[in-house]
């Protein structure tokens, strides 16, 4: 899946990416409430983990104007407040789930997982560039009819790279094969790093 992780302090959006990433997830990060709301109005995105106590906008705000503009990805609310008022608050405004700080990585893990099955009845766009074809909810890759394998953090890169499509290349093996060279360089650039780089 595609998140979008809403998280002020640096080492916490760190250690969070990390574990994501390590589950097959794609991860973009806001450090603010107003730039969390610009990433919502660019990118489509499968999962939000959003932290209340956030500069420019609090987390509560971003989460209301989000829903009242439509959105309607999951959202699970990762933040320190933990009084019942809090958590009400937090539901009643439209998050799909509430996990408190400090938290286990292993039931972050979970629950994103648990919000994932939820979005199995709905229907999940499939990614398609000519013959290259990616499948979020099987997480599957095929070219040319073909099944290809892939890491973890090769399909979540792929997957980035896919969901914000790039023009159109007349090769497709490109994508993949530029997802592959900057996985096993053991450097990921940014997205749009990315794109340019697979459709340059």
């Amino acid at each position: 899946m595609r998140l979008l992780l809403v998280e002020d302090d640096p080492m916490i959006a760190e250690t969070v990416q990390d574990a994501m990433r390590s589950e097959g997830h794609a991860v973009d990060w806001a450090s603010d409430g107003r730039a969390a709301e610009l990433s919502l109005g660019n990118a489509v995105y499968e999962l939000v983990l959003l932290d209340l106590g956030l500069p420019k906008q609090d987390g509560i705000e971003v989460l209301k104007r989000y829903r009242k503009a439509g959105g309607t990805s999951p959202v699970l609310i990762l933040t320190a407040r933990d009084a019942l008022t809090d958590r009400v608050q937090g539901l009643d405004a439209g998050a799909d789930d509430y996990l408190v700080k400090p938290f286990e990585l292993d039931e972050l893990a979970a629950r994103v997982r648990a919000l994932g099955r939820r979005r199995v009845g709905q229907a999940a766009p499939l990614y398609v560039h000519g013959t290259l074809m990616l499948d979020p909810s099987a997480h599957t890759v095929s070219l040319d009819g073909q099944a290809v394998d892939l890491l973890p953090r090769e399909f979540a890169l792929l997957s980035a790279l896919m969901e914000t499509p790039a023009p159109a290349s007349p090769c497709c093996w490109r994508i993949l094969s530029t997802t592959r060279f900057v996985i096993r360089r053991g450097a990921v650039p940014s997205m749009c790093g990315c794109r340019a780089v697979a459709a340059a």
